[in-house]
């Protein structure tokens, strides 16, 4: 705890009022920014002014002092609280470990693989779309060479005069029929 009003007017928390008003002419006179050159006379010098604008009001220094008191219990709180944790380890054997960090652990640890398990699952549905996404650019990729090829053999026999409609529909047969076994492949 840093230092309480008492501390700065160097006097006891049962101090009266009159010792009080004392200890704070003593300070002033011997910190005051005209006589005391230092830089910190300044700050000095307004923790004092506050230090008494409080002890000398009987309400306010009974509310500090139910501050103060609080602090303090709650100071004596935390220094028990180390007190048993150094018992406990010291009457604990070796290897046991505090249970709350091993919860705490195991909790960290378990939100760690759910994340990792919806990452997972994030990816695995991006690949599936992306693969279905490939088939179908693959079938029209074909679609689109068939096509040409047709167009070309159509051109190719008005050209020539030759009577293509068999040609053609082996041909198609055959192209089909590859597309079948791809798509059952895959």
């Amino acid at each position: 705890m840093s230092k309480t009003y008492y501390d700065i007017l160097q006097v006891n928390n049962n101090a009266e009022e009159s010792v009080i008003k004392a200890a704070y002419k003593v300070l002033i006179q011997k910190n005051h920014p005209d006589k005391n050159k230092e830089l910190k006379s300044v700050d000095i010098t307004k923790e004092i002014n506050k230090a008494y604008d409080v002890l000398s009001n009987p309400k306010e220094r009974k509310i500090y002092d139910i501050y103060l008191s609080q602090q303090q219990a709650l100071k004596n709180k935390e220094l028990e609280e180390q007190i048993r944790l150094q018992e406990q380890k010291k009457h604990k054997p070796n290897n046991l470990v505090n249970t709350k960090t091993i919860n705490n652990e195991q909790i960290y640890w378990q939100h760690i693989l759910e994340k990792h398990k919806e990452i997972q699952d994030i990816e695995n549905q991006y690949l599936l779309k992306r693969k279905q996404k490939n088939k179908k650019m693959f079938f029209f990729s074909i679609s689109v060479y068939i096509l040409t090829l047709f167009l070309i053999f159509d051109f190719f026999f008005h050209i020539t005069k030759i009577n293509y409609s068999e040609i053609s529909h082996n041909i198609f047969k055959y192209i089909s029929s590859q597309t079948k076994t791809l798509q059952q492949n895959n």
